[in-house]
């Protein structure tokens, strides 16, 4: 072990994420977002990716830090989230904001969706439901969708999203062979550490959850908690915003009304 490199256990924070991606690029790796994997044969490769489970705006200040230390990453977004909305105009921003920062934009799909539609309707009827789901991507990013990764595989059954798609993350090219994969999961390196990797030079796909590496940190339930508080938080902000929108309406009621009148050519006292 090379004993000057840094820890790989407690150090979810954005400096920790920094400090990794910095060392990964003073050895030589190529660091790449699903879009534009190649192996390359001279060098290991860093196939980053991040999958947006219960937060977008989390996505913000990693997806920032990337751009500084200029590589690019696959952020997988789900457009049927119980947890934040996508069609919003915080979800849209955010989204666009990612793709400005140069990074991928890929699906993350619950594949449970898909099956429940296969098993009424038929493998075509499946497929056009993911097909859906991309293009309604693509409207939101702005570009085109090649990639996409399942949510949940080790506890839900697979679809195979290929036939839409270019890349699913958990392919064999993508996590075996010349190529492994590791992930935050639940706070812990279950597969491997990544700074051990980094020291033997192994390609491998980094999977990270960007609420883990939030700071301040703390425990996995804190994290969650705090998701739930700023998602609270942003919605109480936008009903008071709506709450004074009408309540202006309400005081200039008589003139919107004349007005809406005089644009339509309706007569003095008809409904609007």
């Amino acid at each position: 072990m090379n004993r000057d490199r840094p820890a790989d256990t407690g150090n979810f924070s954005y400096r920790g994420y920094r400090i990794l991606l910095q060392r990964a690029l003073a050895l030589g790796y190529a660091v790449q977002c699903f879009e534009d994997f190649a192996i390359q044969e001279d060098r290991p490769t860093l196939l980053l990716r991040h999958d947006l489970d219960h937060s977008l705006r989390a996505a913000l200040p990693l997806a920032a830090l990337e751009a500084e230390c200029d590589v690019r990453s696959t952020y997988f977004v789900q457009v049927t989230c119980d947890f934040y909305n996508l069609l919003g105009s915080e979800g849209r921003a955010t989204v666009a904001r990612l793709v400005a920062l140069g990074h991928e934009i890929g699906l993350h799909y619950d594949a449970r969706r898909y099956a429940a539609i296969q098993q009424v309707s038929g493998a075509e009827a499946a497929a056009c439901a993911l097909r859906l789901d991309v293009t309604l991507l693509e409207d939101i990013a702005a570009r085109p969708v090649v990639s996409a990764a399942q949510h949940l595989p080790s506890d839900t059954p697979g679809f195979d999203v290929r036939r839409v798609l270019r890349n699913e993350a958990y392919e064999d090219r993508f996590t075996s062979g010349r190529m492994t994969y590791i992930s935050d999961s639940l706070m812990a390196w279950r597969q491997a550490a990544p700074h051990d990797l980094l020291d033997r030079r192994v390609s491998f796909q980094l999977l990270t959850h960007p609420m883990k590496w939030a700071e301040p940190g703390g425990t996995w339930s804190d994290l969650l908690q705090r998701a739930l508080h700023e998602e609270c938080e942003a919605l109480r902000v936008r009903y008071v915003e709506v709450e004074a929108y009408y309540a202006d309406l309400l005081r200039r009621r008589a003139q919107l009304d004349a007005e809406f009148r005089a644009r339509h050519g309706r007569p003095e006292g008809a409904a609007p």
